[in-house]
């Protein structure tokens, strides 16, 4: 279905899939305004967040683009800006009151990273309806999952590749940072239909409810009594020492216990045991956990050389 739908494009006359004459700079509070409420009669919207710093723990938001139709989609500069009268303050505001409003969907494409950045900016993100990655993943799993290669499959669109510009509303600029929500937009929509029966139950109840709750681990990290994690791995050491002499004394001589080379020289050469389960390799004769337990069964050395393995 989605294979043949990448030829078709490339075989068909090309269509204007997104159409990036609608996007536009949110210029002054009104516009705001009139653009959130148009948002909250929609009821869900798609979102792209831009920031000044790689690490998006680190926030450094300096705007967001928010796309409601498949012809209404804005950025909205939170830093301040010549020929726009918008104040980045109330436009915060604004914007946040939005964003942790669980009442209006969340839509967006690897949420992850977006979630962190606006946690680092005092903002929670909430009511999370949709995500791309996740919904591109549920029905094709062994493609790659980034926007533009999910774009360029489903729509036949190839995305802007915008480097930085001196002002937050160059046109060119513009374009880049809004057409992430765009196409983030009209793909949930697209997608999401093809979701059958399994996979919706997945992408719904598995999949979408995780991403708040895997954000929040990677936040929070684990703690680790670091005397105790020493005295594991000491313990461990010394049972690989002794599993390791123990081998030797089963085989009755020193052998490379963590070389399948070593161990087959000694299980089939040394002990000749049977080999009606193993099969021949370049290296000699498989030793791998299916092969080990069934000799287990003849001789005590393969049971032993797999506890060493674990």
């Amino acid at each position: 279905d989605w294979e043949f739908g990448m030829v078709a494009r490339k075989l068909l006359p090309e269509k204007k899939s997104v159409d990036t004459d609608c996007y536009r700079a949110v210029k002054d509070e009104l516009e705001l305004a009139t653009a959130i409420e148009a948002i909250r009669k929609a009821g869900r919207v798609a979102l792209s967040v831009q920031g000044s710093r790689a690490n998006p723990h680190e926030g450094g938001l300096i705007g967001i683009s928010l796309c409601w139709s498949p012809t209404d989609a804005v950025w909205v500069p939170l830093e301040s800006q010549p020929g726009s009268t918008l104040d980045p303050s109330n436009a915060r505001d604004a914007v946040k009151a939005l964003l942790e409003d669980a009442s209006v969907g969340k839509i967006g494409h690897d949420l992850k990273p977006v979630i962190h950045r606006l946690h680092a900016e005092g903002i929670q993100l909430a009511g999370i309806v949709g995500d791309v990655m996740l919904l591109d993943y549920a029905l094709i799993a062994h493609l790659e999952h980034n926007l533009e290669g999910i774009a360029q499959r489903t729509l036949g669109h190839s995305m802007a590749q915008v480097d930085a510009q001196p002002s937050l509303l160059a046109s060119d600029f513009i374009r880049g940072a809004v057409e992430p929500a765009h196409v983030t937009f009209l793909l949930e929509r697209r997608l999401n239909r093809r979701l059958d029966e399994g996979t919706r139950y997945v992408y719904e109840n598995i999949e979408l409810p995780l991403l708040p709750i895997l954000a929040e681990m990677e936040r929070t990290g684990i703690s680790i009594d670091l005397d105790a994690l020493a005295a594991v791995r000491v313990d461990i050491q010394k049972r690989a020492a002794d599993l390791e002499k123990e081998c030797h004394t089963l085989a009755g001589e020193d052998f490379n216990v963590g070389s399948p080379k070593d161990v087959s020289r000694v299980l089939f050469d040394v002990l000749e045991l049977p080999k009606t389960h193993s099969k021949k390799r370049k290296t000699g004769w498989s030793t791998d956990a299916t092969v080990l337990e069934k000799l287990s069964e003849v001789h005590a050395l393969p049971a032993t050389i797999l506890e060493h393995r674990q």
